[in-house]
């Protein structure tokens, strides 16, 4: 899902997509996800995911704030809350999950502050 994400955020160059890549990002990773997801039975498998994409981030030039992905720790405890079974649960927990991903254009958010 990370070359899918960086892929796409290729659009970026084009100044208009820019903020609709907020929506298209989330559905377009969505789908090897929701196959990760499948096999995901064990606490913990999002937050090292979360984790390698802050890193990742944060290595390419992201500073701290692309570094920090609370996303993938949230995104484990909504998935052991509906204990890896329910539809709903792990589109919440996908939902959760993009927040880590949100991490990259936050940047530009916070930084013009």
């Amino acid at each position: 899902t990370l070359v899918i994400f960086f892929v796409f955020g290729l659009l970026t160059s084009l100044p208009v997509i820019y903020p609709l890549l907020l929506f298209v990002w989330p559905f377009v990773c969505g789908i090897p996800m929701m196959l990760y997801y499948t096999k995901i039975q064990k606490f913990g498998m999002l937050t090292i995911t979360g984790v390698i994409y802050g890193l990742f981030f944060f290595l390419i030039g992201y500073t701290w704030i692309g570094g920090v992905d609370i996303g993938g720790l949230l995104a484990d405890i909504v998935l052991k809350a509906g204990r890896y079974k329910s539809f709903k649960v792990t589109l919440l927990s996908y939902a959760c999950f993009c927040l880590g991903m949100m991490g990259c254009p936050a940047n530009l958010w916070l930084a013009g502050q």
